[in-house]
């Protein structure tokens, strides 16, 4: 009996250790996939849902004031259309940071906007004897609709032309009323999708690709990666030989470009630090930080401030490019690094599986 007790008393006690260790590993699972919901939860109810219902709302105002403008064209009228189409474009760019999972399949987001316009096909268009009715919009492909389309049908040049173009050529006018008819549209089936995908996004909680968090931060990463390659790698030449190209930024028209990168910008740093109105505040960060890495968490905040100070030194764009080209480089390097910090750090820190992005713009 002794003999049996002197094998059985430590097998038990290793039995009691390893049941331990077993449940402790299984709490630490259950923790962290609570962590994610509760993060996924905050960024769909207190960010995501009213970023869409604004989108649909400031698309609403733009189709508005389009369509009053076709009715009473002055240069009043043309400047209020102009200033609502800064605040859509503004909200579309916050929204475009969450164009994943069943979202990203519906390709709604190329109907509302893709750059760069088309404007020699545009054109075309309006040469057509065919009415520019809401059919044909919807008919057309997206390079020559969207918000891109009517910024080129608004800014084309100074006001006093493009309101002359627009007194002038009926058709014209009309492609510009059902375009932001069609937009509108648009940003109501994209609410309504996010509506019907929200429940499973929140509730998808595994760590690795098809996860709402690795979908996020892939989007995140994504987001970065076309705006060092595309959005400003373009303009400054990379893919011309070095030539500085104005007309390569995203709206080089109204010269909105610079705060279209801040809207954008502005809805990352929300959606990294679940900093939403309303909400719990729990992010990325917090998830870094309950999983005691300060340390990765401090070096991504330096750089998000980096990113900061780099647009805060910046005024046009269009200007800039010439004048300050360092300025315009010295953001696209602080976006690089925070593109690592991400792709890299972070990524493999929280388990992320980061996927292929290609970085052809809009």
């Amino acid at each position: 009996m002794k003999i049996i007790s002197f094998y059985v008393l430590p097998i038990t006690f290793l039995s009691i250790i390893v049941l331990i260790v077993s449940c402790n590993h299984d709490i630490s699972k259950d923790n962290t996939s609570a962590q994610r919901s509760k993060q996924l939860t905050n960024m769909y109810d207190n960010g995501i849902n009213s970023l869409h219902d604004k989108l649909e709302i400031d698309c609403l105002n733009l189709f508005t004031e389009i369509n009053t403008l076709s009715q009473n064209l002055t240069i009043t009228q043309l400047e209020m259309a102009q200033e609502k189409w800064r605040i859509a474009t503004e909200s579309y760019k916050r929204c475009e940071l969450y164009n994943i999972g069943d979202v990203n399949r519906t390709f709604i987001r190329y109907r509302i906007h893709r750059w760069e316009t088309n404007t020699e096909a545009l054109e075309d268009s309006l040469l057509t004897n065919i009415p520019a009715t809401s059919d044909y919009i919807s008919s057309l492909g997206s390079a020559i609709i969207g918000l891109a389309a009517v910024e080129y049908l608004l800014f084309e040049t100074d006001v006093n032309t493009t309101l002359t173009d627009l007194q002038s050529n009926t058709k014209r006018l009309d492609y510009l009323v059902e375009s932001s008819n069609y937009i509108y549209q648009r940003a109501a089936a994209l609410n309504i999708t996010w509506d019907n995908y929200s429940a499973k996004f929140k509730s998808t909680l595994e760590s690795k690709i098809n996860g709402g968090q690795n979908l996020m931060l892939n989007s995140m990463i994504a987001y970065l990666e076309e705006t060092t390659k595309v959005r400003l790698g373009k303009a400054l030449g990379e893919s011309n030989g070095g030539t500085l190209d104005i007309e390569q930024f995203e709206a080089f028209r109204s010269r909105h470009s610079l705060e279209l990168i801040k809207n954008g910008f502005d809805e990352f740093k929300l959606c990294y630090r679940g900093n939403y109105s309303n909400g719990n505040g729990f992010g990325f960060d917090n998830y870094t930080i309950n999983l005691e890495n300060q340390i990765l968490s401090d070096r991504i905040e330096t750089a998000l401030q980096n990113c900061d100070d780099k647009l805060n030194a910046l005024s046009d764009l269009n200007t800039d490019l010439i004048n300050q080209t360092q300025k315009v480089i010295d953001l696209q390097i602080t976006f690089q690094e925070l593109v690592i910090l991400l792709k890299a750090d972070l990524a493999s820190f929280i388990g992320a599986t980061v996927t292929v992005n290609e970085t052809d713009g809009d």
